[in-house]
This record gives C-alpha cells, sequence and structure tokens, in this order.
C-alpha cells in the first residue's frame, strides 16, 4: 500500500444491529472504526462480520470514543418489525425504554439547513 495514499473515511455505528448501515458505508469506501450494540447476539455477528471494527457494548460508557470518525450512524428500533418482537421481554418494553432524542452537540453539518418555524 502506497504510505502517501489517503486513507479510507471512518464511519462510527451507533445502535448498529447487525451492521446493515455499516455495510452499505464500507461498500461506499468507508472503514468501520467501531460498533456499539447492546444485545449479544447481534454484537456476535458483527464481530464476525467487521472484525477490524472495535465492539462497544453500552453507549453510555463509551462517549469519548465515538467522536473521531468522520461519519455517524444511528440505528433505530426495529422490534415492531423484526421477528425478536416475539420475546415477552421485548414486548413488554416496547418503545417506552428509547432514550428521549437530543440535539446532537456537533451542530449541523454546512449542506444542512434547519426546518422552517413555519
Amino acid at each position: 500500500m502506497d504510505a502517501n495514499a489517503p486513507s479510507k473515511p471512518t464511519v462510527g455505528s451507533l445502535f448498529a444491529g447487525i451492521g446493515g448501515f455499516d455495510l452499505g458505508f464500507e461498500q461506499a469506501g468507508f472503514a468501520t472504526a467501531w460498533q456499539v450494540e447492546i444485545d449479544d447476539t447481534n454484537r456476535a455477528v458483527l464481530a464476525d462480520r467487521f472484525p477490524h471494527a472495535k465492539q462497544l457494548r453500552d453507549v453510555r460508557t463509551c462517549l469519548p470514543d465515538l467522536w473521531r470518525t468522520d461519519v455517524i450512524v444511528g440505528g433505530f428500533p426495529c422490534q415492531d418489525v423484526s421477528m425478536d418482537w416475539m420475546r415477552p421481554t421485548l414486548r413488554k418494553l416496547g418503545l417506552r425504554e428509547t432514550p428521549s432524542a437530543r440535539k446532537s452537540p456537533a451542530g449541523l453539518p454546512k449542506n444542512s439547513s434547519q426546518p422552517s418555524d413555519k
């Protein structure tokens, strides 16, 4: 590899599931730097599919590691469309356990705009 060649842009993945967003970014030329996924089974799939990525379990305890990538993606709760929804624990939890959305501390990229207040 040429030492002067630019490195690939990096992506970090919050609530990664089994890595759908990550796979798409890798196919677009990115390198997955890290993935956060609380589910042990999903994390095992991620470790197999993305052996080069750092695996993290809990977003609440790893925030300092999350800001060293070019892009951060985040999965969304899919319990309502997943077969795992049939598990009683998920049925009881539903989306009530989803943390409140917060404004990004990084702000908006230059090429995006705030929604109109009108």
